[in-house]
């Protein structure tokens, strides 16, 4: 038995022995999608024997078999591994053949899966995955327990410019990130038009661990850090979900054929960058809210007067699915030390 970490370039395996030095996901749901298999109202806690570890993007692996008279093999899925380097997880500490504790959301659908907020190695080390969660067994904890703090808020600089790297603030109740999340929900399924109904009523769900790339505007409303690059004539919006790249013309110009983040066309307004997005394939404009070819996206990003923050402000017309334009905000902060790391998507899902 092995555990595994996925790659910055392949697979890699690493032997029991072997420590593996990974850090969490500024934001990191870590797309959301998958969060719906999970009542998130409940925590269940197992104690078992761990079979399986597998530290992957965009969701971990785990089993842990449970003894009893009919053993029970848990499925466990969590934070990505670009997530649990960022929180500096201490992986090295839980290795196959020990006994674990893991508490988590238990799934919908089956009764041996959940979804991991707290694991607890065999030596006594617990590490907390998920950004509200506390520790459970052990008065300190590593992981998002370990300094709340350093996932919140951005650092004030004189640099008032878009391009850099910008990150989701999150650790905090009521964060600009899970308030745009659900509100983009809510908002456009009670704006949506009679056929806008009907075809969200046969949307099948996404989820997030099938490596399946998002498209327009939904990628901009992941908890994994952007990148804006000035190319002159154009602009580079980086996003680390999928190794995504944005290219916003600053020349005009227009796209013959509909693309997965669509034709952008930027210009500037003082500070803010103004975009507008069209010729979309992507169908969702979020997870389980239809969009047609005929959206059109009005995106503005605006940094704070002290350099610390990015404003997002998004429009979404669509007059095929949508009664009323519909408007979305969200939040980036700065901090020195952030950059992008190859997201290398490893397939993990289950029916």
């Amino acid at each position: 038995m092995d555990i595994e970490a996925a790659p910055r370039g392949r697979a890699t395996r690493f032997p029991l022995s072997l420590a593996i030095a990974c850090s969490l996901l500024p934001l990191t749901g870590q797309a959301h999608h998958a969060y719906a298999e999970y009542d998130q109202e409940q925590t269940v806690e197992i104690e078992g024997t761990l079979t399986k570890a597998v530290f992957q993007n965009p969701h971990l692996s785990l089993k842990v078999q449970v003894a009893g008279r009919d053993p029970v093999i848990w499925d466990i899925e969590g934070s990505g591994l670009n997530a649990l380097e960022r929180m500096n997880a201490p992986l090295e500490k839980y290795k196959l053949g020990d006994k674990v504790k893991v508490a988590g959301w238990p799934s919908k659908r089956a009764s041996n899966r959940m979804f991991l907020t707290n694991l607890l190695s065999q030596d006594g080390v617990e590490m907390v995955t998920w950004r509200y969660a506390t520790a459970r067994w052990a008065k300190t904890a590593a992981g998002y327990a370990s300094d709340r703090t350093r996932f919140e808020g951005g650092t004030p600089t004189a640099n008032t410019s878009v391009f850099r790297v910008w990150t989701v603030q999150v650790g905090v109740a009521g964060a600009a990130f899970d308030q745009s999340v659900a509100g983009l929900a809510t908002t456009t399924r009670a704006s949506l038009t009679e056929k806008g109904k009907a075809a969200a009523a046969a949307i099948r769900p996404v989820r997030a661990s099938d490596c399946t790339p998002r498209g327009m505007p939904e990628i901009m409303f992941t908890p994994t850090p952007i990148e804006l690059i000035d190319e002159g004539d154009a602009i580079q919006l980086r996003v680390e979900l999928y190794d995504s790249l944005r290219v916003i013309h600053m020349n005009g110009g227009e796209s013959q054929s509909a693309a997965l983040l669509g034709y952008s066309v930027g210009r500037w307004e003082d500070k803010t960058l103004v975009v507008e997005t069209t010729k979309i394939s992507w169908r969702l404009l979020t997870d389980g809210v239809p969009q047609s070819p005929a959206a059109r996206l009005v995106e503005r990003f605006t940094p704070s007067a002290d350099g610390s923050r990015l404003d997002y402000t998004l429009t979404a017309t669509d007059p095929e699915m949508l009664a009323a334009p519909v408007a979305l905000k969200n939040t980036w902060v700065w901090r020195q030390s952030e950059h992008l790391l190859p997201y290398n998507c490893v397939s993990n899902y289950q029916k």
